[in-house]
């Protein structure tokens, strides 16, 4: 076995790195603690409205407030290194884009892939399997959509999408879904089970307020995703140089 030679620093210099990349590990673990608490507490929210809606409320189809259907199902697009950003299954959280993993679909073939219609802002995007059941909005850039994923259009003088979206995340819709889901494996839905899914529809001025407590939850919950992503590549970066004597840290 051949040998390799390691820089090791002073062991007061150490105990610095190890300080150092400590904090930075505590930052994390408190910021995915809290991103965990606001999960929870946005759920228990939107839970409690969407059982006030049903009690109050008309029922209704995601058919009969759906303008258009986009189902992209099945085979996956040809990728590529470079052009036209590919989202997946993969992509889709729970009510966000996660950008990775980055994906790209050749510009000369966008057309021919989405021939099925392209999404708009304010559609949703679901996951049909794997995961089941998250929901996004569809991103204001260009994209193409990949596989296991249906668009839902909705149509905006009956249903507003945010209002949309943000029924599609309480348990009472997910339960639906996985109730009808089908596969011993993995867990998947057909476009006509998310068609007969039922949802409470009330007027207009409501919709917009729910749809808008939703958004201002996920994009907290967003910012302390991207916090918490930025601290990770922070600690990868400065492990490496530390522990590599690329950069030095004075006791």
């Amino acid at each position: 076995v051949g040998e390799m030679l390691v820089s090791i620093p002073p062991l007061p210099e150490q105990k610095k790195i190890a300080e150092i990349i400590s904090g930075i590990d505590k930052e994390i673990a408190g910021l995915r603690a809290k991103i965990d608490k606001f999960a929870s507490l946005h759920q228990v929210a939107l839970g409690q409205k969407m059982q006030e809606l049903i009690r109050n409320s008309e029922m209704t189809k995601i058919s009969s407030i759906s303008e258009k259907i986009m189902d992209y199902r099945g085979k996956s697009p040809p990728k590529h290194d470079s052009g036209v950003p590919l989202v997946t299954a993969k992509n889709i959280r729970k009510g966000f884009i996660d950008s990775n993993p980055k994906e790209f679909i050749r510009e000369d073939l966008y057309q021919e892939w989405m021939s099925k219609g392209i999404p708009i802002p304010g559609d949703i995007l679901i996951t049909t399997e794997a995961p089941l059941g998250n929901v996004a909005p569809a991103p204001s850039e260009r994209f193409a959509i990949g596989q296991r994923v249906i668009c839902v259009s909705p149509n905006r003088m009956s249903a507003a999408p945010e209002f949309l979206l943000a029924c599609m995340q309480t348990d009472f819709f997910q339960k639906q879904l996985t109730a009808s889901s089908t596969g011993s494996t993995v867990s998947g839905v057909r476009q006509g089970v998310l068609l007969d899914c039922d949802l409470p529809l009330p007027c207009m001025e409501v919709q917009r307020k729910i749809g808008s407590f939703d958004a201002h939850f996920r994009k907290f919950i967003s910012s302390l995703e991207v916090k918490t992503k930025k601290l990770l590549l922070l600690k990868q970066s400065l492990s490496a140089d530390l522990l590599s004597g690329r950069k030095r840290v004075s006791v």
